[in-house]
């Protein structure tokens, strides 16, 4: 479950095969919204809680993330991310059950934070948590400031596994960022990834964001042209050098016309141009570039003397 400064986030509730979907709900001036998500590969649930901010001043809010383990008064930390057997801020997650066997309660994998120093970690943690048959949990506080117009995604995981023994071998793959098209991904958007506060992702570039930024109707590495490669943080409308088009206004266009462009595949037509294709009488003659000052034999001669 998860409460945003005190009061449980709720909403209508929309389930599918995988999903179950709450409605947007205002709490203390942010819209909030819990995402479940169970994996196609694994026994692990995926929660994603947005936080997004409609007004224009920053909003600061206590967010808890709590489970109950349904291990009960027996519950014991079998093994943590880093080491130990105390469930304390430090750990990013910790597997919990009541024996280490495979009979009784599953084994409980929680996973609150990733590593690599993510932008936002748990202010507090508590095991005494909501009432089910038994108080023993987990619960992470965070402390989120989000700006004017911002959105903040937290994201947790929850694994079952038969015994401790096989939780902690599995849960090894949680001391990784698991990257986009990851199994513990899957389903997830880029817009999923560039608002996530709790785990260390590095905005994806202008070539690798989903978003035709250029606005040439292509988006991305290798569909937009103006995209080298997809880690190419600029995406220009294809290259400038082949398109058709007078870029900078030189009256001259493309490779091999333009001087500016040294191939076809060359980005930018704004480099400076030649004496004898720039516009100006450079030698102030009264007569100014190619065709019209006999001083220049091209429009890539640099003098117009």
């Amino acid at each position: 479950m998860v409460w945003v400064n005190d009061t449980q986030v709720g909403g209508l509730l929309t389930a599918t095969a995988n999903e179950a979907l709450f409605s947007p709900v205002t709490i203390s001036g942010l819209t909030v919204r819990v995402r479940h998500y169970a994996l196609t590969t694994q026994s692990t649930l995926r929660v994603l809680v947005d936080l997004q901010n409609p007004t224009d001043a920053p909003i600061s809010v206590p967010v808890d993330y709590v489970n109950n383990v349904g291990s009960d008064g027996a519950t014991q930390v079998f093994a943590s991310s880093n080491g130990d057997l105390a469930y304390g801020l430090e750990d990013r997650w910790i597997v919990t059950d009541d024996s280490d066997d495979a009979g009784g309660d599953v084994a409980n994998t929680s996973v609150f934070y990733g590593p690599s120093d993510p932008a936002e970690t748990p202010v507090s943690t508590s095991a005494d948590v909501f009432y089910c048959a038994g108080t023993q949990g987990a619960l992470d506080r965070f402390q989120l400031e989000i700006d004017p117009g911002a959105t903040e995604t937290l994201m947790f995981f929850q694994q079952l596994n038969r015994s401790a023994a096989e939780a902690s071998i599995d849960a090894s793959q949680f001391n990784a960022t698991p990257p986009p098209g990851h199994p513990l991904t899957e389903g997830m958007t880029p817009g999923d990834f560039a608002s996530i506060v709790n785990w260390n992702y590095i905005p994806p570039t202008a070539c690798a964001d989903g978003i035709d930024n250029d606005g040439d109707g292509r988006a991305d590495y290798p569909a937009d042209k103006g995209c080298e490669s997809a880690a190419d943080t600029q995406e220009e409308p294809n290259n400038r050098c082949s398109d058709g088009l007078d870029n900078d206004g030189n009256g001259l266009t493309d490779f091999p016309d333009d001087p500016s462009c040294t191939s076809a595949s060359d980005k930018s037509e704004a480099k400076p141009a030649k004496d004898c294709s720039d516009g100006l009488d450079n030698d102030r003659d009264g007569l100014t570039d190619f065709g019209s000052d006999p001083g220049c034999t091209s429009p890539k001669d640099n003098n117009e003397r």
